[in-house]
């Protein structure tokens, strides 16, 4: 009977399992999947993010509105895994999540603002009503969320502590407006997608704290002039792609090199 030196068989089998990888991902699609993320105090400023009148008009009002706004802001979430994206235009996002950040408040309730046509919504957590289920986490499940579309849902930030600030900044607890790199304890946001029979999941990702040079206060600070504060909107969003065929193909190939060369050097050591 012949016998293999150990590198031939080692090499052997790893040969094989390689020429099953390539047959694998041939078959596999590229997929790259995306959503956005955008919030802001006034729902037109959420729609028209670039309209500078829909901004005006939305800070021209009084610091108690202006302040019981941003408690209970809007927020629009959309399905980005386009061609143009990179994506195949079939991944259906069919969960969505996002927590709380600052872990002194909660979630008092999310609802729906709208739709786009065919898609479904079903709230998982917390409810709809004032003051009854709260919650440090708000999920979405979905279905017909394909490409191109979106929904927009309004949430209720509330303090754990009931003689607290009923009226925090979603600004100061999704994330710190202008409060540099250090995004650790800011909420995240997670999403999951199905693409040809493929779950793939994007996140947790945690808010970056937005920079924002405009002027702007915090809770009920009194101003004399609309144009000492202003509204507009924050994005986050994240994009995974997933290796291509000939990318994996390469890995593996670099994966037997680097065992190969391992061996190598036990044997001469």
């Amino acid at each position: 009977m012949t016998h293999l030196h150990p590198d031939r068989a080692v090499l052997k089998s790893l040969a094989l399992a390689i020429a099953v990888l390539i047959v694998f991902v041939a078959r596999a699609p590229a997929t790259t999947v995306s959503y956005d993320l955008r919030i802001s105090e006034s729902l037109a400023v959420l729609k028209n993010p670039n309209d500078m009148h829909a901004q005006m008009m939305a800070a021209w009002t009084t610091p108690t509105t202006l302040a019981m706004a941003r408690n209970r802001p809007y927020l629009l979430l959309e399905n980005t895994s386009t061609v143009g994206n990179g994506g195949d235009g079939a991944a259906a996002m069919t969960s969505f999540s996002m927590t709380i950040g600052d872990t002194s408040q909660n979630f008092d309730w999310s609802r729906i603002v709208s739709a786009s046509p065919g898609v479904g919504v079903t709230l998982v957590t917390p409810d709809t009503l004032d003051n009854h289920s709260h919650s440090d986490v708000i999920t979405y499940n979905f279905t017909g969320f394909t490409p191109g579309k979106q929904i927009i849902f309004h949430i209720d930030i509330d303090p754990d502590m009931t003689t607290a600030n009923p009226f925090t900044d979603y600004r100061q607890v999704l994330f710190t407006l202008n409060g540099g790199p250090n995004n650790a304890n800011n909420s995240q946001t997670s999403a999951v997608f199905v693409d040809q029979n493929q779950t793939i999941q994007l996140g947790p990702t945690p808010w970056d704290n937005p920079i924002d040079s405009g002027p702007t206060v915090f809770g009920m600070q009194f101003v004399s002039h609309y144009m000492d504060d202003h509204v507009t909107s924050y994005l986050t969003g994240n994009v995974a792609p997933a290796p291509e065929p000939a990318g994996l193909a390469l890995a593996a190939i670099g994966g037997v090199g680097l065992v190969l060369g391992s061996r190598r050097f036990r044997h001469a050591s």
